[in-house]
């Protein structure tokens, strides 16, 4: 989009109705535009929101109507198009040129004031311009900052996300190897040799129905068969088997 600005020197016409031909000389304050000489104006066109114009040919596509203070378009503009209206005094020339011994007139004179202060005009309105310029960019630059500090943050966000979701399926696996390692060695204890008191002592029990309960050297308690000194059962003897309650009445 355009960021010209024009005080003294120009127009830019952004809003100007489809077909319209006609664009005074006058600036967006109102002020008129006066100038030196009629190839000091010109008028250009954009159909991009002013981000190109194309200049228009004198007297081909514009010329000038009421007594020169407006710009006429030999074809009306289009929906949406732009125009631009401006003055540009040649700065690379001395407009007037004083002779020796000659007698200075108040036009000469007043000519070349003009002349300069048109120059004066243009080279404020092209600084004011380069203003908006700057400040139209620091702001786009600010706002891509701005952007960028965002998508930084949500990256750090999804970053410790993943982090938290990457510790939980540590845990998770830790886990499962704990139970896993468990696991393996309630197998492995499930395979281990055992010793005959470990094997014979169930069956002793299921053949024998019953047998005594409580702590040596205490009361006896319990139902159990009464088992005669050195007598065993299912291949278990007193001394391997405890508490065996023995006819004595005290428990191995």
């Amino acid at each position: 989009m355009s960021t010209l600005s024009f005080t003294y020197s120009g127009n830019v016409y952004d809003a100007a109705s489809a077909g319209q031909k006609d664009f005074p000389l006058t600036t967006s304050g109102g002020l008129d535009i006066p100038y030196l000489q009629k190839d000091h104006i010109h008028v250009y066109i954009s159909d991009d929101d002013g981000d190109t114009w194309i200049e228009q040919a004198r007297p081909a596509e514009w010329d000038f109507v009421n007594d020169g203070t407006t710009c006429r378009l030999v074809t009306g503009i289009g929906a949406g198009d732009w125009v631009r209206v401006q003055r540009i005094t040649p700065a690379n020339v001395s407009y007037v040129t004083f002779q020796a011994s000659s007698l200075l007139t108040a036009e000469q004179l007043n000519t070349f004031t003009l002349f300069n202060t048109y120059l004066i005009q243009e080279q404020f309105d092209l600084s004011q311009t380069a203003a908006l310029e700057s400040a139209t960019a620091a702001t786009s630059a600010s706002d891509a900052a701005a952007a960028a500090e965002s998508d930084a943050t949500a990256a750090i966000a999804e970053a410790a996300e993943a982090k938290a979701a990457a510790t939980a399926v540590t845990t998770t696996a830790n886990s499962a190897s704990a139970a896993a390692e468990a696991a393996v060695q309630i197998a492995t204890a499930a395979v281990a040799p055992q010793s005959p008191i470990q094997v014979l002592e169930p069956l002793g029990v299921l053949v024998n129905a019953a047998f005594s309960v409580g702590r040596p050297g205490a009361i006896p308690f319990g139902v159990g068969p009464v088992l005669a000194p050195g007598a065993a059962f299912s291949g278990i003897s007193q001394s391997d088997y405890h508490p065996i309650h023995h006819a004595s009445g005290s428990f191995c």
